[in-house]
């Protein structure tokens, strides 16, 4: 079963009896409930996650901060007629409910953030921690459901992540960036990155300007809705305005993430100067390049032993 957000449809639309309590516990949380006390109430109301699972403290209230939830996209804006689970003022107001403790994960960047994925069910890894080290693993289905994750592939029905693969971040990330800048050295390898990135960038233009014009469509849309017309006309008409907002934020996805990638500065010279490079790079500049030149990483199981090499666990899919 593929994995939804609490309180939306597959299709975005929002299911109204999860919307309702998800609205009922901001407000006891609001109103000065303890997290645990609006969880264990949650759960004895007979409510449950999108996977099915009691929630969870941790869950519920990293659910109720997802941008979504409040109709803004993950830059903090608003979607154009995205409907709401909880308002943007209630968001920001839970947030500064939260106790301020550094959490080691939101502190430490992770530019294979997006890239690596788990080799045994293709989900996105997530950054975490263990045993006093940062690594990537693959999530649980109850934190897919609450991260709304993305998956690897195209196939949306299919099943939910293992939770059984994870690595070490920096061991991993070394191991990827001895890949990528190797791959920098090859004959024609600038010309062939200088020339994607350019494709990039065009579509990025190309990108902006059909977001212009479905947004264009959208309002010319909601102009005929304020009209009077037949039922069957308006059904037609909102059925049509659904599919272009989807559009329209599908559109807004791709560009974030090719802008991520139209930012990148590529480094060049031997292999020193470019490692020099890499460990200077802000992570955003590593992200970028390592986008550019790779589509994704795909994670496998770790051997027992010592000191494995980090390469026979990494399958590099290039651009």
């Amino acid at each position: 079963m593929p994995v939804r957000t609490a309180g939306f449809t597959l299709s975005g639309d929002l299911v109204p009896e999860e919307v309702a309590y998800l609205r009922e516990a901001t407000s006891r949380l609001l109103a000065g409930e303890r997290r645990a006390d609006v969880t264990r109430w949650v759960n004895a109301e007979g409510h449950r996650t999108t996977a099915g699972n009691p929630w969870r403290e941790e869950v519920l209230w990293r659910t109720l901060l997802r941008p979504r939830l409040a109709g803004l996209d993950a830059d903090g804006q608003p979607i154009d007629g995205a409907p709401i689970v909880i308002t943007p003022e209630e968001q920001e107001q839970l947030k500064a409910l939260s106790p301020g403790r550094t959490d080691p994960v939101e502190n430490r960047e992770y530019p294979l953030g997006g890239a690596a994925v788990c080799g045994k069910c293709d989900w996105e890894l997530i950054p975490s921690w263990a045993a006093g080290k940062p690594i990537y693993r693959c999530p649980s289905e109850s934190q897919a459901d609450s991260l709304d994750l993305p998956t690897a592939g195209e196939d949306a029905a299919r099943s939910g992540p293992c939770g059984s693969i994870s690595m070490n971040a920096v061991m991993l990330e070394d191991a990827v960036a001895e890949l990528a800048l190797a791959e920098l050295l090859r004959p024609g390898a600038q010309e062939r990155l200088e020339s994607l990135l350019a494709d990039v960038k065009a579509e990025v233009g190309r990108l902006k300007k059909g977001i212009k014009q479905i947004e264009s469509r959208v309002k010319r849309l909601d102009a005929m809705l304020r009209t009077s017309m037949p039922d069957e006309a308006r059904e037609g008409l909102l059925s049509s305005q659904k599919a272009t907002r989807k559009e329209g934020r599908d559109a807004r996805t791709r560009l974030r993430f090719l802008e991520h990638i139209a930012d990148a500065s590529l480094p060049t010279g031997d292999v020193d100067e470019l490692i020099a490079w890499w460990k200077k790079a802000p992570t955003a500049s590593k992200r970028a390049l390592i986008l550019l030149e790779i589509a994704k990483v795909r994670v496998g199981p770790g051997r027992r032993g010592r000191n494995p090499d980090p390469h026979e666990r990494i399958d590099v899919e290039w651009r």
